[in-house]
């Protein structure tokens, strides 16, 4: 068994828990794609699995910060609370170039799709010193040809891992989503 089905007082579903494995048997075994699709409903428990992902990869030694992109400051603190209680470690919620200046290279942040435009390069420099788990909680409200997608090309390009949350894997607007490579969705 690769992971507790049990964390404390939370316990993972079976999709949850196979999820997980899958997740971490795709960063662990392939070099091809870094990025890992969980495209499940809203409110099903996406934040805890990707909770508990980061929690195994932090046992691991394969990640030494997570950095979790949200689509509202309200689920920006959902994340960490929920990250406290599963992973153990503080989430800290970053708006600005300020906030980040004054983060060290060992504290886990959160912050919104539209702050990111305005953090994209210190983001960016922290990928590149550190094995950096990055989660984009709702991702797609990053359109490849939009100003959240180019952020988030410019901030992750130098990221270890990236595990894309989604209720809706596509928009509206018929763009595509940023990192979703039609090869990587149908190799799985």
């Amino acid at each position: 068994m690769i992971v507790e089905n049990k964390i404390e007082n939370f316990e993972l579903r079976n999709w949850q828990d196979e999820c997980v494995r899958k997740a971490l048997k795709w960063y662990t075994s392939q070099s091809k794609y870094r990025q890992f699709v969980m495209n499940v409903a809203p409110a099903s428990g996406k934040t805890k699995t990707a909770c508990v992902i980061a929690s195994e990869l932090y046992k691991r030694n394969l990640i030494d910060r997570t950095i979790v992109i949200a689509p509202f400051t309200g689920v920006t603190l959902q994340w960490s609370e929920d990250f406290k209680d599963i992973v153990n470690r503080n989430m800290e919620k970053i708006s600005s170039v300020e906030d980040i200046s004054y983060t060290s290279f060992d504290t886990d942040i959160c912050a919104t799709w539209s702050a990111l435009a305005n953090i994209q390069d210190n983001i960016d420099l922290i990928c590149k010193k550190q094995k950096t788990f990055v989660v984009c909680d709702e991702h797609h409200h990053a359109a490849v040809e939009a100003a959240w997608g180019e952020s988030a090309n410019s901030a992750f390009r130098n990221a270890k891992y990236c595990l894309i949350l989604t209720g809706t894997p596509f928009r509206t607007d018929g763009k595509d989503c940023t990192w979703f490579n039609k090869g990587a969705l149908n190799d799985n």
